[in-house]
């Protein structure tokens, strides 16, 4: 009997950690679909699209990060890889190429910049704008859009602590049959 009951505290111990750590975790996911139109004539493409995931502690700001987000789809050239920028004091997020920083797109790159307010509670896109090199040295377009927001894709470690987690029942009620 006090080996089950060392055995109890011990998994409640583990538990109980587990939550605190999840709770001092400020990290979100955005998961989300956007298109943005209204350039001004000359733009070498309207609409813009595409998607993007991205993954951020929202407690601290961060500048030019290239870990944690993914860009599918985007319907314009980009020089370098997609990065994003978070300003915490106000909840933007913007998303870009890093050759330029993700809160800038400057003439004769093809880069652009995505700026997403109210990040934290109710995402919304502010603005989106972009420049192609085979738009001219001095073009910059600047046009408004919306998001969608896409279904998540399940993390792998939750779907393998659910496994273990059932395996572990299976396994105790095994266990009390036999016995």
């Amino acid at each position: 009997m006090p080996m089950r009951l060392a055995r109890f505290i011990t998994l409640v111990v583990l538990i109980l950690g587990m939550s605190a750590a999840s709770a001092r975790a400020n990290t979100i996911t955005l998961n989300y679909d956007f298109s943005a139109s209204g350039f001004p004539a000359g733009a070498p493409v309207d609409p813009v699209t595409g998607s993007f995931s991205v993954t951020f502690d929202n407690a601290t700001d961060l500048i030019d990060v290239t870990s944690g987000i993914t860009l599918t789809g985007l319907n314009i050239a980009l020089d370098s890889a997609p990065s994003f920028t978070y300003l915490q004091s106000i909840d933007a997020l913007s998303i870009g190429g890093l050759e330029n920083g993700a809160s800038d797109a400057v003439s004769l790159t093809n880069d652009f910049v995505l700026v997403l307010q109210n990040v934290s509670t109710a995402p919304s896109l502010a603005v989106l704008g972009y420049t192609q090199v085979s738009a001219g040295p001095t073009a910059g377009f600047i046009g408004f859009g919306t998001l969608t927001p896409t279904a998540p894709v399940p993390e792998p470690a939750s779907l393998t602590l659910l496994g273990l987690g059932l395996a572990g029942m299976g396994a105790r009620r095994w266990r009390q049959r036999k016995a």
